[in-house]
């Protein structure tokens, strides 16, 4: 039986780890032949020497964004469009069915799960009011609130994360800490999460009240932490794969064991229920003091951590391309294994791409 060709537009193909989707795609279970066409804001997207066709995009929220999506995939007969950053998932979600009145399907959840999955403050809440594992936390929009969420958290005693409802890759996450970071300074890379409660106090305590931007402020979680990788349609979950962060790059997992712990498992399975989520969901938890998984951030489309999980045996991006085109999936297994990702190079000229 010859498997039909697939067409599909995958965005942000510029990204540290978009690299891999591409192989994911291209080199799936079973051998199909898809198509894939790229986009992105930047014209040197490395992605872009990757994929089959490529085509620079607005930024996702810019009132364009949508209109140029639908134009590539008429020129391209795209059956399905895979976003992966969080603008983009929300934007093409919010307008989903005007790509399926074209035959073409986004692979994302709901808009409105959506809205709630993509702020902190919205998923913490929805976490602790459907009695689902939730992290200690405070919502702040004044200064005084600031003030109370870190006494309320432990602080000085114990370290209290702060970080914007709505952000991705570590954007605005620090972790508060009461000491002197001169050790830090001189002997830490620039990047470091770690902020002095006086610095933070400089930045956010002279603010008005009507100046003070919302602020999630949540327990340090100390323990080790995961990745829960799983693939759903409508709450239905096909398969939840965790893999923990051994080594990390910035926001990006560099080292992983794949594993099958039941608990992570167990809690993934019953947020992707209670969500309604589809497609590929990935969720990040972390170990608090007494033992316990709590999730801390969600990535409810394909995230960074996905590749690792086909390495194992669970190609999640090719499945949700099934998925999407309405056809029935297999089993999923994985195996039990250690991972690395590496940077690699390329050699770019008119005639071909050399991989170093």
């Amino acid at each position: 039986m010859v498997i039909p060709t697939v067409n599909v537009l995958l965005t942000c193909v510029g990204g540290l780890v978009a690299p891999c989707h591409i192989d994911n795609i291209k080199n799936n279970p079973e051998n199909r032949d898809i198509k894939i066409i790229g986009t992105d804001m930047d014209k040197m997207a490395i992605g872009r020497y990757l994929v089959d066709n490529f085509y620079k995009v607005p930024y996702g929220f810019d009132e364009n964004y949508v209109d140029e999506i639908k134009k590539i995939c008429e020129n391209e007969n795209i059956d399905v469009i895979i976003p992966t950053s969080d603008e983009e998932s929300l934007i093409l979600s919010k307008n989903k069915k005007l790509f399926e009145e074209n035959g073409i399907e986004v692979m994302v959840s709901n808009y409105d799960t959506l809205e709630i999955a993509f702020d902190k403050s919205k998923t913490f809440n929805y976490l602790k009011e459907n009695k689902l594992p939730c992290p200690k936390f405070h919502i702040a929009r004044t200064y005084d609130e600031l003030e109370k969420g870190l006494d309320e958290l432990g602080f000085p005693e114990n370290k209290v994360v702060i970080k914007p409802p709505f952000g991705r890759g570590s954007r605005g996450t620090r972790i508060i800490v009461n000491e002197n970071l001169l050790d830090t300074f001189l002997k830490e890379k620039p990047g470091t999460l770690t902020i002095n409660y006086e610095e933070l106090k400089n930045m956010f305590g002279n603010l008005e009240d009507d100046e003070f931007p919302e602020i999630v402020l949540m327990e340090y979680l100390s323990g080790k932490h995961y990745r829960v990788n799983s693939l759903c349609h409508n709450g239905q979950v096909y398969a939840v794969v965790p893999l923990s962060r051994e080594k990390v790059l910035g926001s990006a997992t560099m080292a992983s064991k794949i594993e099958k712990n039941e608990t992570l498992i167990n809690y993934g399975k019953k947020i992707c229920e209670s969500f309604g989520f589809s497609y590929c969901i990935d969720i990040e938890f972390g170990c608090n003091e007494e033992g316990i998984f709590v999730p801390y951030d969600f990535n409810p489309r394909v995230a960074e951590g996905i590749n690792f999980c086909s390495v194992a045996g669970a190609n999640l991006i090719y499945y949700g391309i099934k998925l999407a085109l309405g056809e029935e999936i297999p089993e999923i297994d994985y195996n039990e294994i250690f991972a690395m990702r590496y940077l690699n190079g390329f050699i770019i000229d008119q005639v071909e791409v050399r991989v170093i």
